[in-house]
Formats: structure tokens, C-alpha cells, sequence
């Protein structure tokens, strides 16, 4: 009878203990995002630690969380097939479209506070007076800039009566550029500086009087069914937005700092085209959200 009672009360210990850890296991998420690899990777230093803030703001309602990349390299448009799909991984970032967010599932905060549409031109050295001397849009239109096959830019800019020559590999603009087989490069302002930094052996600069403007929130995605992490995102990033954490985490950030270090909007012509590819419903209407409302 006492080693009965010995063995049932051990069973109960055992059977507690692995009911306690299967709690705890079960209480963790394991987060996968995609984001840039290689030398590149420094372009997901900005949102990685947007989206901790994030997830650490919601761990008391959500839990706690294992944040890591996913391994596989791919380009834009497979990423976000893979997601609509087989959802391989849970969170990534991008340059929003309807299309898109008809694939997969939308934060509608941008990241970088509209900042990100607002283009500057990389160009080659060779070229500083050719573009100096452009003071209205169709001059620009006249030349061609390089762009990502299945970026939403392409769109943007052809639809706008740009020239624009698309290809598959974004590490092959840098030599198209550099070789003058095109003649700019249009950039976001929040990551034209580390771009020339990465490629300051090529015979690159930036143009320092043009910027083309176009709506083009970053927006966090996730799979299209998890609708669980997308209200845990959102309320994070409110929450962010509230207490004052997110504008300071942006107005420290490497992007800004940078674009204002290259003094921001003074003594620029600026080229403001439509984006067709971006529903009016997917700009969020609360001014808060945006650096310029």
C-alpha cells in the first residue's frame, strides 16, 4: 500500500510538472519574419525593432515570444506568393499596393510615417550637371530610370509616363548605373545614404535638387488567416504611437537622421505623381499616422 500510494503520488508530480511545462511551451510564439540577408541585412534593423517594441508592448495579453529570421532568400514578389500560400513564416514588411493586401493581411500603420515615398535620385557622377539643369517633370520622363521588375514602382512610374527599365536582380542596378546603361535610380530618402555607402567604389551619387513624391506606406503583412498576430501588431504599434515611443524610435532612427543630415526637403524640386496601384481605403485617414498629414 505505501509504494501505491508512493507511485500515485509521484505519477500526479510527474503528470503536474509536464502539464506545467506544456503550459509554458504552449504560452510562448515562435515568430518568423522575413526581412533582407547578406549586406543587406541592415535594412531590417529599423522594423525588426519596431516590431519587438510591438510584441514586447502586447506580451502580457499575448504572451511571451521567440522572434527569428527566416532562412531562405527570395525576392518581393515570391515572398508575398509564399505568404498568400504556405505562409512559411509570419510577419514581413513592404511598400503596400491593393493588390498586396488582397494576398495578405495588412497593419495599416505605416512605418516610416509616409516618409519611405519620397524618391531621390541616384545617379552617376558623370551626370551631376545633366540633372542639375532639370526643372520640370518631363524632362525627367525623357531619360530612364532602373527599378526591380516586380516592384510596385515600376507601376507607379510607367503609369506616370516615366521610362523605366526593370530587372529581376535589385544588385544589378547599382552596375547598370555605374555602366550608365540607365540613367538614375530613384530611392527612398530613408535608405539612398546606406545604398551609396554599400556601393561607394562605383562612380555613384545623389542628385541633390529633384525628389519625386508617391503614396507608399510600409506596412507590416501577415498571413492572410492570423488575424491573431494582426491584432497583437496593431495593438502594439498603437500603443507605440501613444506613448510616444514609436515618433521617438523613428526620429532617432538611422533613416531619418540621415535624411535630414542631407537637409531634408530644403531647396528641392519637387515632382508629386499618383499611385494607381494603392486603394484610398488603405491610407489610413487618422493624421497621426503620418510625419505630413
Amino acid at each position: 500500500m505505501l509504494q501505491f500510494t508512493f507511485f500515485k503520488h509521484g505519477l500526479v508530480l510527474l503528470i503536474g510538472c509536464f502539464l506545467c511545462f506544456s503550459s509554458v511551451a504552449r504560452s510562448e510564439q515562435v515568430y518568423q519574419y522575413f526581412g533582407a540577408s547578406g549586406k543587406y541585412a541592415f535594412k531590417n534593423d529599423y522594423f525588426v525593432s519596431l516590431l519587438r517594441q510591438a510584441l514586447d508592448a502586447t506580451s502580457t495579453q499575448f504572451g511571451a515570444y521567440q522572434l527569428t529570421q527566416y532562412p531562405m532568400r527570395m525576392n518581393q514578389s515570391r515572398a508575398i506568393e509564399n505568404m498568400n500560400k504556405t505562409c512559411d513564416f509570419d510577419v514581413q514588411w513592404h511598400m503596400t499596393t491593393a493588390l498586396r493586401e488582397r494576398k495578405m493581411r495588412a497593419i495599416k500603420i505605416p512605418l516610416f510615417k509616409g516618409l519611405y515615398g519620397y524618391r531621390a535620385l541616384m545617379i552617376h557622377q558623370d551626370n551631376e550637371a545633366k540633372f542639375a539643369a532639370i526643372d520640370d517633370r518631363h524632362q525627367l520622363q525623357m531619360l530612364t530610370a532602373g527599378q526591380g521588375a516586380d516592384w510596385p514602382d515600376t507601376g507607379i512610374l510607367k503609369a506616370n509616363h516615366f521610362n523605366v527599365y526593370g530587372v529581376a536582380n535589385y544588385h544589378a542596378l547599382f552596375d547598370l548605373l555605374a555602366q550608365k546603361r540607365i540613367d538614375y535610380f530613384p530611392r527612398s530618402v530613408t535608405e539612398i545614404q546606406d545604398e551609396l555607402t554599400l556601393h561607394a567604389e562605383k562612380p555613384l551619387m545623389r542628385e541633390t535638387h529633384i525628389l519625386l513624391y508617391y503614396p507608399a506606406p510600409i506596412y507590416f503583412f501577415v498571413c492572410p488567416d492570423d488575424q491573431e498576430l494582426a491584432n497583437r501588431l496593431e495593438q502594439g504599434l498603437r500603443h507605440l504611437i501613444s506613448s510616444g515611443a514609436f515618433a521617438t524610435h523613428f526620429r532617432a532612427s538611422n533613416e531619418f537622421q540621415g535624411f535630414t543630415r542631407q537637409g531634408g526637403f530644403a531647396d528641392k524640386t519637387l515632382f508629386k505623381l499618383s499611385n494607381p496601384l494603392i486603394a484610398e481605403q488603405s491610407l489610413p485617414a487618422d493624421e497621426s499616422l503620418w510625419l505630413f498629414p
